[in-house]
């Protein structure tokens, strides 16, 4: 027999490290292939939402800039042609037949400038044809991470799980412990339990 007496919290001892708030964590990526211009931004500099991180030179944005150009041009042809159809109608000379026609041929002509000129501001670009690709920040944060040189030859392939991002940009200000449980721990670690935090590179300070 023994004498019975309050349990005593037991001890667990589990890895952990530091990481990036993934919810206030923006990795960027090159979308289209080309070569780097520019680098407009470095590491520990605050940027904002909108703010040029990287420009590249890039054909493949020039081919798409290209595609709306040409595709705004048959727009303003095929309304040309409709306008007219239309005065030739009114005055009777032309049959509802051909005005129809006409009418269904700006209609793709509208759909498919449309379709061009989205593509393009999809990358930031507009209408004049320049192959200037601009990588910019989509939140508020600071430059946390920059794997990128000047006159580097990028692709859009080399993106994803296991490849370095171009930018990371995060909020420094608030990270997250990320512990590295085996399953014999997974009991102690309920909600609402608490911890005890020791950074190696912060000797002789916990955080709770």
């Amino acid at each position: 027999t023994t004498p019975v007496k309050p349990a005593e919290a037991v001890q667990v001892d589990l890895p952990a490290h530091l990481v990036w708030n993934e919810e206030k964590t923006q990795r960027l990526y090159a979308p289209l292939a080309g070569r780097v211009a520019a680098i407009h931004a470095d590491l520990g500099q605050a940027v904002a939402p909108g703010a040029p991180l990287l420009a590249i030179h890039s054909p493949d944005l020039g081919a798409a800039q290209a595609d709306a150009a040409k595709a705004r041009a048959d727009q303003q042809l095929a309304d040309k042609a409709l306008r007219r159809q239309r005065e030739l109608f009114d005055a009777g000379i032309v049959a509802r037949k051909e005005l129809e026609q006409s009418e269904a041929d700006a209609a793709r002509a509208g759909a498919e400038a449309e379709r061009a000129l989205a593509r393009t501001r999809l990358y930031g670009g507009g209408e004049l044809v320049n192959q200037q690709l601009t990588l910019k920040s989509g939140i508020r944060g600071v430059v946390v991470e920059r794997n990128v040189n000047p006159g580097q030859e990028l692709r859009p392939d080399l993106s994803g799980p296991g490849v370095p991002a171009l930018f990371v940009v995060s909020d420094p200000s608030r990270l997250w412990v990320q512990i590295d449980a085996r399953e014999a721990d997974i009991a102690a670690l309920r909600p609402g339990a608490s911890f005890e935090l020791n950074i190696p590179s912060l000797p002789g300070r916990s955080f709770k």
